[in-house]
């Protein structure tokens, strides 16, 4: 109902960002990963930074993610946790993002960052089929 409200208008403009940001997604890059890994003890917090490239992207157009979790016997992240960076200063067209976690195994405890796509009116970061990796 919401977006077919006032003649669809936040269904035009939802449709209108979705085209700007797969037309935008190409130049999204994170450009470096700041954080301990390795052996942590159980319950111990770990601080990463991302620098991520937007290119003629928004901050309100991404959201960027921490992904953590124990790493396997062949360097995969297994039983992983989620947590949201918070957005934390521009410099030179790269973006500080900041996030933490804590440690929910001991032992080899891994992590990465992800950047999807981010607006109100979107069911899931999935539906434009975008993400990048660090």
């Amino acid at each position: 109902e919401a977006l077919a409200a006032d003649g669809h208008a936040r269904a035009k403009a939802l449709a209108a960002w979705k085209e700007r940001v797969i037309a935008g997604w190409g130049d999204v890059r994170v450009e470096a990963l700041d954080g301990e890994d390795g052996v942590t003890d159980l319950g111990g917090e770990r601080v990463v930074t991302a620098a991520v490239s937007l290119g003629r992207l928004s901050p309100a157009d991404v959201a960027v993610e921490l992904v953590h979790g124990s790493v396997g016997a062949t360097d995969e992240l297994t039983a992983t946790g989620v947590v949201g960076m918070r957005h934390d200063g521009e410099d030179g067209g790269r973006h500080r993002y900041v996030g933490a976690f804590t440690c929910e195994r001991a032992g080899r405890y891994g992590f990465t960052v992800r950047v999807v796509p981010s607006h109100p009116d979107l069911l899931t970061h999935a539906e434009l089929g975008r993400v990048i990796w660090a």
